[in-house]
């Protein structure tokens, strides 16, 4: 009897694990963000939040290209985001502020796009500006699925160019990058060489 019902048990387990969903698409609106400051994965005071089964943390590397350069305590733009959306800009030329994402139960995804729209740095006036190795007039969109800050930007990001930005309207309509680079990964980082707002950042299972 023992040996009869170990078959089906078998079967049933073998078959609940074929069955297993896949990862569901998630999009990050930035809308309601219930923001803590516990478990974030690059920096434990990180502020971060869980929207659609996706991880979102603020991400900020400093010294970044040297011995030094580590990820400190990030924050969103504003830190509460009232906005609706982050407003990632220029710090210094040797820092990245950004959206590092993965899905919080830890399954690959697929980036399929990102909202932006470039700013003069609203959030330091006076410092439109780019980090090293880049123009503030020729503004890129940066992606990572691996970031090591002591490491310099550009062998690690993928480079998406986007324009100039113009000014810090409000109105000023966001537009849409879309991404076939990034299949199957666990983890991205997303910033930009400059100044721009992000927001409907949509994955893919």
């Amino acid at each position: 009897m023992a040996a009869f019902l170990t078959l089906p048990l078998t079967l049933v387990v073998v078959g609940l694990a074929l069955m297993a969903p896949p990862a569901a698409a998630g999009v990050v609106t930035f809308d309601g963000a219930e923001i803590v400051t516990t478990g974030a994965i690059l920096n434990p005071q990180s502020p971060r939040f869980v929207e659609d089964g996706l991880h979102v943390e603020a991400f900020w590397a400093s010294g970044i290209g040297g011995p030094r350069g580590r990820f400190i305590v990030g924050h969103f733009h504003p830190p509460d985001l009232a906005t609706g959306f982050e407003s990632q800009h220029f710090g210094w030329q040797n820092e990245l502020h950004g959206i590092y994402l993965r899905r919080a139960d830890g399954q690959p995804f697929s980036l399929r796009s990102v909202d932006f729209r470039i700013t003069l740095n609203k959030n330091l006036p006076g410092r439109n500006k780019s980090i090293r190795g880049f123009a503030v007039d020729d503004v890129h969109l940066l992606i990572a699925v691996t970031f090591d800050p002591t490491k310099p930007v550009s062998p690690q990001f993928l480079r998406f160019p986007v324009g100039v930005g113009v000014d810090n309207d409000p109105e000023r309509p966001f537009r849409r990058m879309r991404f076939v680079e990034l299949e199957s990964v666990t983890q991205v980082f997303i910033a930009s060489s400059t100044s721009v707002d992000i927001d409907n950042i949509a994955t893919a299972p």
